[in-house]
């Protein structure tokens, strides 16, 4: 669930992030879902993060109908909204950034976990070199809920 993270590793990172405040975590995740992509075409999708937990992504996995299509050449470009951040500096082939299987070969995914800030809007924008179908995005990870300072 948690990618390449151990969850005691997890934990561990979440209690440096947070300083020693008091923190439940929770596993969770977001699914983007887009429209059928053609050749060449590009999507958006959008998920609200609560309001009253920061979201820790461990992982992200695509998905997309016949997964035989060459991943490698579309790409992908997220963004919070929250802080106006973009994951990656420019779109960049899905293959470097989810983890997952095509034909043979496994493909990795994100190097270490990533913060997003509850009440942010997260915006996923893919480029297909070929035709997908029905993709998805599905980002895995913990909700952080902080209590006291």
């Amino acid at each position: 669930m948690f990618g390449f993270c151990f969850f005691q590793d997890l934990q561990a990172f979440i209690s440096r992030m947070y300083e020693g405040r008091r923190v439940d975590v929770r596993p969770f995740g977001y699914a983007f879902d887009f429209a059928d992509i053609g050749a060449a075409g590009s999507a958006t999708a959008t998920q609200k993060i609560i309001g009253n937990a920061d979201f820790i992504c461990c992982s992200m996995s695509f998905a997309a109908g016949d997964l035989f299509e060459d991943l490698a050449k579309s790409t992908i470009q997220i963004e919070d909204s929250g802080s106006q951040e973009k994951f990656f500096n420019q779109a960049v082939p899905i293959t470097q950034v989810c983890s997952g299987v095509v034909g043979s070969e496994f493909y990795r995914g994100l190097a270490v976990p990533r913060r997003i800030s509850g009440n942010s809007t997260v915006l996923v924008t893919v480029t297909a070199d070929a035709a997908l179908s029905t993709p998805q995005l599905y980002m895995d990870g913990v909700h952080v809920f902080v209590y006291g300072d």
